[in-house]
């Protein structure tokens, strides 16, 4: 059986940004708001910090 992929395939160099836009936990709603008018985003990843960083 032999498969056969069809279209486009995204590699994850051209799937990975460089200037990845997040929110912390702590950030006010206004600045939210803000990140997504400016980007055209509809969602914004909330990530934590990590001790050590």
């Amino acid at each position: 059986m032999t498969l056969v992929m069809r279209g486009s395939v995204n590699l994850p160099e051209k799937v990975l940004k460089k200037n990845i836009k997040i929110l912390a936990p702590d950030d006010d709603f206004e600045s939210s708001i803000r990140l997504r008018s400016k980007h055209h985003f509809k969602k914004i990843p909330v990530v934590m910090k990590q001790a050590g960083m």
